[in-house]
């Protein structure tokens, strides 16, 4: 990333504070495998926390990973995550948002067919 960014790009998640992550995770959503290597889908790119936000060093890299936004709003406020205990280990529980985040696709995957694509005829 080049060090004097445009002003409009200044503090902009995925060219200036996050862009980072996303290089590092290369450009791919960690849940759904999103290839955000081109323009339109590098602007949909977002970051994620392994463990929700409010716990001590959320904001260190370690804790983000670079998610599609679909996958994003699926692992956000998640009750069954929040019932986890607070010393559990990151990286299983991670996992578990993980497992939570691919149920939930799946369960909108099964959705689409009846309720959604017959009203795209």
């Amino acid at each position: 990333m080049p060090n004097e960014l445009p002003i409009e790009l200044r503090g902009a998640s995925r060219c200036d504070v996050n862009a980072h992550i996303f290089l590092r995770d290369n450009y791919t959503c960690v849940h759904c495998g999103f290839d955000g290597r081109s323009f339109p889908n590098w602007m949909q790119l977002t970051v994620d926390h392994k463990r929700r936000v409010g716990l001590p060093a959320d904001e260190n890299d370690d804790n983000k990973v670079t998610c599609c936004p679909a996958c994003n709003s699926m692992a956000g406020n998640v009750g069954e995550l929040k019932e986890l205990p607070l010393d559990l280990p990151i990286d299983e529980y991670f996992q578990r948002k993980k497992e939570y985040v691919k149920r939930s696709r799946k369960t909108f995957f099964d959705f689409w067919p009846a309720n959604v694509a017959p009203s795209l005829e």
